[in-house]
């Protein structure tokens, strides 16, 4: 019981990549890619985030945040852009990024 948060966080001593980075277009720099994500529905920091109502339980906020990074990545696809990032693992290779033919498998980059 308690899963991977049982020993500590998982993430420390790893470099974490904002999931705006792991998007790449021919002839584009990083701010025109910033500015992408932004039209997008991204935030700022390159991540993202959804509002939900008071009282919102974590498998709603979940959800929430699942269809946004979702409909994210169907935006940058539609702008031409090319994922770059993992798509290892269960819950990644059901990305609509990793169903992109453009998309290298199993591990991204």
């Amino acid at each position: 019981m308690g899963g991977m948060w049982m020993n500590g966080d998982p993430s420390v001593g790893r470099a974490l990549v904002p999931p705006r980075d792991t998007w790449e277009k021919v002839g584009n720099d990083g701010a025109t890619r910033n500015a992408d994500w932004l039209g997008c529905g991204g935030a700022a920091n390159g991540g993202y985030h959804v509002s939900t109502p008071e009282g919102s339980n974590a498998a709603a906020i979940q959800q929430a945040l699942g269809r946004t990074f979702d409909d994210l990545q169907r935006c940058m696809l539609g702008q031409g852009y090319r994922y770059t990032g993992s798509c290892e693992g269960e819950i990644r290779s059901r990305y609509p990024a990793c169903q992109s033919p453009d998309t290298k498998k199993p591990g991204g980059r």
